[in-house]
């Protein structure tokens, strides 16, 4: 079976953890410059860089390691950790690996919270450490602008406890995991792409092509 890495920040990992996050939209690269129909199908079936129906996508996510049970000198152990302070169960298997990170780090001795290596970026994390497996049950082509209200939901954007009747106030609100309330579900999703986007070339306004992947997270 096809496994695959893919990347995501801290708060998509916790609305995928929350059960809160079933899609994902991915520039395109490099853009399409004549997209009909046909062409839509052929890419999909191809050139996507996240496989197909039935693949496995591991999740890379920013990582550090932590020393367990690490009282003796000469019974030095590992594990991995994330943002969100999770640890990985302890296992034999890693030690080696982690053991060449921790060297280069000299972590300080303790139990687990006491010691702590560099945090890592989730584009060096070992498939071994990954924590999420997500399986592909569709991909498809489309703009990001074509996102439907039950897309933005699927993005893992929640309704706002913070909603209010009040005149001049919308009766809903909705965030997006970035501390901000927005009056409608389609700004969340915008400022989220931004933030991640706009850097990179592709901000909302310019209406990119994506790679929509929907999934669902293995247990």
């Amino acid at each position: 079976m096809t496994e695959k890495p893919i990347l995501f920040n801290g708060e998509m990992v916790r609305a995928i953890l929350d059960g809160n996050k079933t899609q994902t939209r991915r520039v395109i690269k490099p853009q399409p410059t004549n997209m009909d129909n046909e062409n839509r199908r052929l890419s999909v079936s191809s050139d996507c860089p996240y496989g197909q129906r039935g693949t496995r996508l591991w999740v890379r996510e920013t990582w550090r390691i932590v020393s367990v049970n690490a009282n003796l000198k000469t019974a030095q152990f590992y594990t991995v950790q994330f943002k969100d302070l999770h640890p990985l169960d302890y296992s034999p298997a890693l030690q080696e690996t982690l053991a060449e990170y921790a060297a280069k780090e000299n972590p300080v001795m303790g139990s687990i919270g006491d010691a702590y290596g560099k945090w890592r970026p989730s584009i060096h994390m070992p498939k071994k450490c990954a924590r999420l497996w997500l399986r592909v049950m569709d991909i498809r082509v489309e703009r990001v602008q074509d996102i439907t209200s039950s897309d933005c939901e699927a993005e893992g954007i929640r309704g706002s406890s913070h909603g209010s009747p009040v005149k001049g106030w919308p009766y809903e609100e909705y965030t997006n995991g970035d501390g901000l309330i927005y009056s409608d579900p389609l700004y969340a999703v915008a400022a989220l792409w931004n933030s991640i986007n706009t850097k990179r070339g592709y901000p909302w306004d310019s209406n990119p092509w994506v790679w929509v992947i929907e999934f669902e997270r293995e247990k």
